[in-house]
């Protein structure tokens, strides 16, 4: 049994090369970037107004559109 798992592992490995060219090639589209995932306010009191800006860029070549925006 454990002779035909490793025969089974170096059997599927040796298709994964092929897929790696396909895998390389530039792909089109809109592609979000976000430079910062999560800003720490640190300590705040009770009541204080703070804000923070999330920059989001569309690094692709075609447009980005974001819908049904939810706040989590």
């Amino acid at each position: 049994m454990r002779l035909l798992f490793i025969w089974m592992i170096c059997w599927i490995s040796t298709l994964c090369p092929s897929a790696g060219p396909a895998l390389a090639e530039e792909t089109h589209g809109p592609r979000l970037v976000v430079e910062e995932k999560t800003h720490d306010f640190g300590t705040v009191q009770e009541g204080q107004v703070i804000k923070h800006t999330f920059r989001i860029l569309n690094k692709g070549d075609q447009p980005l559109l974001i819908g049904r925006v939810k706040p989590g």
